[in-house]
């Protein structure tokens, strides 16, 4: 696998990308400004935008990159927010949370490539267990 991996059949996984990119941004826009004593639903829920451009991804490279890239905006969020319990004061602190959503990027985008793959798997092996049943018996040989 090679770096050029990430950009092989971009166009066709382009609006995956940004579905997933949305969804992230929306649940974590409504996780911070909306319902923050409930903070931890929406925030949750906002991995599945990232689990969803690694599963529509090709590769395990494309998946993990495309993911961190979603994750960017999700840093924008919390460092422009106004809520004060969400705040980012100093510049430690901005670098510690752009690494921390950047590795959850990346560790969600593996994880839905994964997930992608042990449902291919599960889907071939249920259609060969199934052609397998539909053989005829020697009574109707």
């Amino acid at each position: 696998m090679n770096f050029s991996d990430v950009f092989e059949d971009f166009n066709t996984i382009k609006m995956e990308f940004i579905k997933g990119l949305v969804i992230f941004t929306v649940f974590l826009i409504v996780a911070i400004e909306i319902i923050p004593d409930f903070a931890y639903i929406p925030a949750f829920l906002a991995a599945i935008g990232l689990l969803y451009v690694g599963y529509k991804s090709l590769n395990y490279i494309q998946g993990a990159v495309l993911a961190i890239i979603a994750s960017i905006p999700g840093f924008f969020v919390m460092a422009l927010t106004t809520n004060p319990d969400f705040q980012i004061t100093g510049i430690l602190m901005e670098i510690e949370v752009l690494i921390g959503v950047l590795i959850i990027g990346l560790i969600c985008g593996v994880l839905g490539f994964m997930f992608k793959v042990r449902s291919e798997k599960a889907y071939a092996e249920e259609a060969k267990k199934q052609n397998l049943d539909k053989k005829p018996s020697k009574k109707d040989r």
